[in-house]
């Protein structure tokens, strides 16, 4: 599972982040947020009952509450043989439907951006979050919003946090 989130943002970052210094999670980080419940995992049905889950999985998205009413969004992503399915979208729905029954009211995400440059495949996720509904409340430099993620881009960098009402 954490090799799968990692390559996966590997892809949409190449060229944004040194690729070779950067983990976007480890085992720990990921089994943590599995154990607190913050996770959703979405995967390819088998019919094989003893295949590994790990092996099929296309998606996953990170939940927690983070203030009183409002959730973070993180680790969404969806394997690349599956974008343009509708995988993303309906972790998204989930996402925020399950912020909502924990009792958030809003939800926030942060998104790495170049600045000054163009990346094209980072152009396309905060168009896809944009038309989701997510407004942009503020742009920050990346290592005040976090601080090792500065020590692995490969160019000016900014984070741009953005926020929607559930």
């Amino acid at each position: 599972m954490t090799s799968f989130i990692n390559r996966s943002y590997h892809s949409n970052y190449d060229g944004l982040v040194d690729t070779k210094k950067h983990i976007r999670t480890s085992a720990s980080e990921l089994s943590q947020k599995i154990l607190s419940g913050q996770i959703a995992i979405a995967w390819k049905p088998s019919s094989d009952p003893d295949k590994e889950i790990a092996e099929d999985v296309i998606g996953c998205v990170s939940i927690e509450l983070v203030g009183p009413g409002m959730a973070g969004l993180g680790l969404l992503t969806c394997h690349l043989e599956h974008r343009g399915t509708r995988i993303g979208q309906q972790l998204m729905e989930f996402a925020e439907d399950w912020a909502k029954r924990l009792g958030a009211e809003e939800m926030q995400l942060e998104i790495l951006v170049p600045d000054g440059w163009e990346h094209e495949e980072n152009h396309r996720v905060v168009r896809w979050y944009e038309r989701r509904g997510y407004k942009l409340l503020r742009v920050a430099e990346t290592r005040e919003i976090i601080e090792w993620l500065a020590t692995v881009v490969t160019g000016p960098t900014k984070m741009r946090i953005y926020r929607k009402k559930l």
